[in-house]
């Protein structure tokens, strides 16, 4: 039995294809939940980094 064990954290949420078939208004939403969570992912994905837990 194979497991993928990566974790895609700075591709954004949600998927584009997971909002209907309106690219744009898709990438709007998507980039409006990101700057929503940018400065805590930022803080956590630092935390990470420093803890040697992200391989870029």
């Amino acid at each position: 039995m194979i497991i993928d064990t990566k974790y895609y954290l700075l591709d954004g949420y949600p998927s584009l294809e997971s909002l209907g078939a309106n690219k744009l208004e898709s990438e709007k939403v998507r980039n409006e939940n990101f700057e929503k969570r940018k400065a805590n992912w930022t803080k956590f994905l630092n935390y990470l980094r420093d803890a040697g837990k992200i391989v870029e």
